[in-house]
C-alpha cells in the first residue's frame, strides 16, 4: 500500500518530521535532498528520536545520547556497548519514494 507521508517542501522547512502510520510513530529526516525514515522510538528506553538532534546522517537520542544512522540503520559502537548488550545491531530503515513534491512509503502490513 502506497502511503503519502509529507511533501518535500514541508520536510525541507522542518528538516525532520514525526509521522504516525496507524498508531506507530516514525521519524522522517532530510539528508541533503533525500528523505529517510526510521522508527521514532529509541530501542533503549522508548524516547522519541524526533526530540533528538540530527547531525549529518545521524540522529541522537535525547535521553541517553545513543546515535543512529538514518541511512544505514547502524547504531554507534559506544551506544551498542552501553545500552544494547543484547539488543539490536541496527534499527530498521524504510525506503521512501518521491513523486513530484510528495514523499511516499510503500507500506506492507507485515512491516
Amino acid at each position: 500500500m502506497k502511503i503519502q507521508l509529507t511533501t518535500l517542501q514541508q520536510l525541507q522547512s522542518e528538516k525532520k518530521l514525526r509521522v504516525l502510520i496507524g498508531k506507530t510513530p516514525y521519524l522522517i529526516v532530510l539528508v541533503g535532498e533525500k528523505p529517510y525514515m526510521i522508527p521514532d522510538t529509541c530501542p533503549h528506553q522508548d524516547a522519541s528520536l524526533y526530540e533528538g538532534t540530527l547531525q549529518g546522517t545521524c540522529v541522537t537520542c535525547p535521553l541517553h545520547k545513543a546515535t543512529f544512522d538514518v541511512v544505514t540503520g547502524d547504531i554507534d559502537e559506544v551506544s551498542k556497548m552501553l545500552y544494547f548488550d543484547f539488543g539490536p545491531e541496527k534499527i530498521t530503515t524504510y525506503p521512501l519514494r518521491m513523486d513530484g513534491d510528495s514523499i511516499y512509503v510503500d507500506w506492507q502490513e507485515t512491516i
